[in-house]
Formats: structure tokens, C-alpha cells, sequence
């Protein structure tokens, strides 16, 4: 069933991609010059890759909380900067809310994460209608304390860092959307305390194929 899933998003992945390069065949779009600046937003798909990361629910305190972390549904904001007709440099914000409950028959919590995000850009040819696109960016989101009973609870710090590849098609003229792929790693450090004793262990997790759509507005 997650094979499905996942074979589903990254489908609909490749037909945005394919979409946004036919549409903009004849689109009033144009290319990006240097000094240009753009702001943009995003939305991963399920098991997409972004920069933010939040928990998910169930395994109690303890050590048994490293496995609580996890990509969710996330979305993004960020401003760009053209440095030059094919490299651009980001700077933005992510964010993650999902809801869980913390032990059965309780009313489900809901938490929320923000991000930090820089980032680069490189286009392959940023003067053409379409182009395809590598990119890479690091962030630093603070996890929320999640208190899960009165002796218990968790918290944390992640630095992620995601690669990706994608492509963009201008709709109108500076108006861009794009839909990409990517690999994401988080390295960081979670600390649960569960009946007056802490635990602190370090977090490293590789996430492949997530994938990602949004719309950037040049000026």
C-alpha cells in the first residue's frame, strides 16, 4: 500500500513536470537576468522531502523516541536572489504541522515546526521558457517540548540538509512553477526524559525520492 502511494505521488510528480514544459511552450514567460529578486512557495506531496521535520506519533519517551521522527505534510516560503543568468540564492522559512496522540484514548495533540532555510539554485538555462534545475539547501528547525504524560517528555534540534533536481516553466511572464525531486538527511540531537531519568542520543536519517511543486514570482 506505501509502495502505491509513493509510486502515485512520484507519477503525478513527472506529470506536473510534463505539464509545466508543454503549457509553457507558449507562454508569455522570459528569463531571469541578474539582480532580479523573486519570492516563492511550496508544498511537498505525501513523503515528500522539504526542510522541515516534525514528530510522529507513538513510541512513548526514552530512547524509543528517536523513532519518532519523520517527514509530514509541509510547506515553505522563501526569497530569491539572481546572482547571475543561471545561479540563484535562497533564503526562507519551512513549515510542518501534523496531530497524533501521545497514548491511546487521549485526545489527539497537534504540534508545528519552523524552519530556517538558505539555499542555491543553479539553472541550466535560465533564458528558456523551460529548464531544468539542481539545487541544494540547509536548515535548522528547534523541535517543540512534547510533554507526553506529567514525567515525561521530548525535545530537540535537527540540521537538515536537502539536494535536489527539478525543473521550471514559466506560466506567465515571471511567473515560474516548478516540481523537483530530492535527497534529504538530517543529522541533530533529541533529548526525552521519562521518569526523572534523561536521554540524549544523536539523530542522522536519509530520505530518498520526496518530491516537492511550487510557484515563484520575479521582479
Amino acid at each position: 500500500m506505501a509502495y502505491r502511494f509513493f509510486l502515485c505521488c512520484n507519477v503525478l510528480l513527472c506529470t506536473v513536470v510534463f505539464s509545466v514544459t508543454m503549457y509553457s511552450q507558449n507562454s508569455m514567460g522570459g528569463g531571469l537576468r541578474s539582480g532580479m529578486m523573486g519570492f516563492g512557495a511550496s508544498m511537498a506531496l505525501p513523503s515528500g522531502i522539504t526542510s522541515s521535520v516534525i514528530y510522529n506519533g507513538g513510541g512513548g519517551a526514552g530512547p524509543n523516541a528517536l523513532g519518532q521522527l519523520g517527514f509530514a505534510y509541509t510547506g515553505g516560503a522563501n526569497f530569491a536572489y539572481v546572482l547571475n543568468n543561471s545561479m540563484e540564492i535562497q533564503a526562507g522559512l519551512g513549515y510542518g504541522s501534523a496531530s497524533f496522540s501521545v497514548s491511546a484514548g487521549t485526545a489527539p495533540e497537534s504540534q508545528s515546526t519552523v524552519s530556517f532555510m538558505a539555499g542555491v539554485r543553479h539553472l541550466f538555462n535560465a533564458q528558456a521558457e523551460t529548464t531544468p534545475y539542481v539545487g541544494a539547501n540547509l536548515s535548522f528547525t528547534a523541535l517543540p517540548t512534547i510533554k507526553q504524560s506529567s514525567t515525561s517528555e521530548i525535545s530537540g534540534s535537527l540540521l537538515t540538509f536537502v539536494a535536489c533536481i527539478g525543473a521550471q516553466g514559466y506560466i506567465a511572464k515571471n511567473v515560474s512553477c516548478y516540481a523537483q525531486m530530492g535527497l534529504g538527511y538530517n543529522s541533530g540531537s533529541v533529548k526525552s526524559k521519562a521518569n526523572n531519568a534523561e536521554f540524549t542520543a544523536g539523530v542522522s536519517t536519509l530520505s530518498l525520492g520526496g518530491s516537492c511543486f511550487g510557484m515563484c514570482v520575479y521582479w
